[in-house]
């Protein structure tokens, strides 16, 4: 969800306003995560509840279209609230899944 170019735009300028409007723009960026986070940890939420995963040794789950680069985040939550793997898929419109995982330590 975004560029990594505009954030070190944003600490390499010295233009007040070409910075107002970067911070700006990259707000609207991390709202927008923030919410498809939301989203996609709530439908998981859901399958883990509802199929029981919880009391598997490693939760899947997988949801249509889902942002690949925002499961990662919500892999990792999951598996800190369970304390076991979980992977993450999300199967986009060709057929193609993408998937996240996260491994539990103890550590």
């Amino acid at each position: 969800m975004g560029k990594a170019e505009e954030a070190l735009e944003l600490l390499l300028s010295k233009n007040y306003n070409k910075v107002s409007e970067l911070t700006k723009k990259l707000n609207e960026h991390n709202q927008l995560r923030q919410e498809t986070e939301k989203n996609i940890f709530e439908s998981a939420m859901e399958q883990i509840k509802k199929e029981h995963l919880d009391e598997k040794n490693t939760i899947i789950v997988g949801g249509e279209n889902w942002h690949h680069g925002v499961i990662g985040i919500v892999s990792s939550k999951i598996t800190e609230m369970y304390f076991k793997p979980s992977i993450l898929l999300s199967f986009e419109e060709d057929g193609i899944g993408k998937g996240s995982r996260k491994k539990y330590s103890w550590i």
